[in-house]
């Protein structure tokens, strides 16, 4: 029998039961954009991965009508090749669903991650500039030689 994940609409229904045995924060997994509860977030954070210096993911606490608080994590990246690439759908997605005082938040790490894809970008550049010359300089080589 294949194990039913708990959704924030569970958690919703048996909230006095939560409260009853004293639990009121719940982590859920595997939460849809599409089905999240967004109209009660009160917190972006960054999640708890970083690749290249930035975020990979992104955290919500929601408070639910009754008190019981849930969270849960979004990936917003799409590569997992050890080099930067945002997931640009996703992070739409995730942030038409958000209030203003949270896409705020969500903005705010987005321009820190920003700020860092600058720094490598100008990293690759230089990178860029020097493989530049050695091709030259290769190339110079090969045609004083005769060799293509």
């Amino acid at each position: 029998m294949k194990d039913r994940k708990t959704t924030w609409h569970d958690v919703q229904r048996l909230a006095e039961h939560y409260r009853a045995i004293g639990h009121t924060d719940v982590y859920l997994t595997d939460v849809a954009i599409d089905d999240a509860p967004w109209q009660y977030v009160t917190e972006v954070t960054a999640g708890g991965s970083y690749r290249c210096g930035m975020l990979c993911g992104l955290h919500f606490v929601a408070t639910l009508p009754g008190g019981i608080q849930v969270s849960w994590s979004s990936d917003i990246e799409t590569s997992r090749s050890g080099e930067k690439n945002f997931d640009l759908d996703q992070i739409h997605a995730i942030r038409s669903q958000l209030s203003a005082a949270n896409r705020v938040q969500m903005t705010t790490l987005l321009m820190d991650a920003r700020n860092k894809l600058r720094d490598l970008e100008a990293e690759y550049n230089k990178m860029a500039g020097k493989l530049r010359t050695q091709i030259a300089t290769i190339e110079t080589l090969g045609a004083a030689d005769g060799v293509a």
